[in-house]
């Protein structure tokens, strides 16, 4: 019995040191006094991803590298209170589900506090949830400012928003009567419950026809070419289109405005979100471009017209190129002729 009892005892004490977690056992020396464990927020990296590897990690934002030379949108009616200290944090938003969503009105900012997602998910994130009632068809133009070295997603119906440089996130729908729900989630960084970040949502009664169709919200997926004719119909609405340069040459641009109401400008963007390049109304810049894709954003910096369009021309003229085919003479061999 005495043997017995000594097995058993010996099992036990096993069994409670095998479950002891890494974590706890990493914060006592060897001589057994606990000590206090290491700061994990000081740690770079990527978040962890939780749930058995069933998650896509977080990455971490360079905040260095989160600027944008573009016009951001932020005038003392739209920007950020200064964030809080660390030791004073905004209660918990209770606006956490769609059934506590606050009711957005058009035109008047809101502010708000994202806390940090603990479930470290993208598939299943902790979110804020927003509505907007349209009565009639409109379009809902949503704009976001977000503190430097913050960066947050931001969604509404099939349209997304998930620009990661620069202070703003912004997109838009064109909406039936009804209620329709806004949500902001983590980008490339964590929430935080010490710098708020700003919300507002415009209607519009009159747009453009391609912004019937969610996915071209934000950018058309189809090429660029030749002769646009568009209109603004808020301060914060942006035409973007796409184009891409096949072979070295030269591309003018050129952005007509004919209302006295509006004043706009063309800003060119490659896929890291640089600007390269800007032009404004009722002048022509002619560019030398490296052979790529790029975007293009029309937009209204100060004032806008939404019942005179602009038109916004590009032309690209590539460079003499070689011309080859099998020589007539030697039809085994391919020839080039010219520059």
């Amino acid at each position: 019995m005495k043997l017995t009892y000594v097995f058993l005892r010996t099992m036990i004490m096993l069994l409670l040191f095998s479950w002891v977690s890494p974590e706890l056992s990493s914060s006592v020396n060897a001589a057994g006094t606990p000590q206090p464990a290491e700061d994990s927020s000081s740690q770079p990296g990527t978040r962890s991803t939780g749930g058995g590897g069933m998650c896509f990690p977080y990455l971490t934002s360079n905040s260095d590298n989160a600027t944008t030379t573009a016009d951001t949108y932020i005038t003392p009616n739209t920007a950020p209170s200064l964030p809080l200290s660390r030791s004073t944090q905004a209660p918990l938003p209770v606006n956490t589900s769609y059934e506590t969503a606050i009711e957005l009105t058009p035109g008047v900012p809101i502010e708000g506090y994202l806390p940090p997602d603990d479930q470290d998910c993208v598939w299943f994130q902790d979110a804020l949830y927003y509505k907007i009632t349209v009565t009639k068809t409109q379009k809902i133009t949503a704009l976001m400012l977000v503190p430097p070295g913050l960066d947050y997603s931001m969604y509404l119906e099939g349209t997304a928003s998930f620009r990661h440089k620069g202070p703003y996130d912004q997109l838009s729908y064109v909406a039936q009567p009804g209620t329709y729900y806004l949500r902001v989630s983590e980008g490339h960084t964590r929430g935080s419950l010490t710098q708020p970040f700003n919300l507002r949502v415009m209607l519009s009664d009159k747009f453009d026809d391609y912004e019937r169709y969610s996915d071209d919200s934000s950018a058309t997926d189809a090429y660029y070419r030749g002769t646009s004719v568009q209109t603004i119909d808020n301060l914060y609405d942006e035409d973007w289109k796409m184009f891409g340069i096949d072979y070295p040459g030269t591309t003018t641009v050129r952005l007509d405005n004919p209302s006295a109401k509006g004043v706009y400008k063309v800003e060119i963007w490659d896929w890291a979100d640089n600007v390269i390049a800007t032009v404004k109304q009722n002048e022509t810049k002619t560019l030398r471009l490296p052979v790529t894709s790029y975007f293009v954003r029309v937009y209204a910096p100060s004032k806008y017209d939404p019942d005179v369009p602009y038109t916004l021309t590009m032309d690209t003229k590539y460079d003499p190129q070689p011309v080859c085919d099998w020589d007539e003479e030697e039809p085994w061999k391919w020839v080039c002729t010219g520059p």
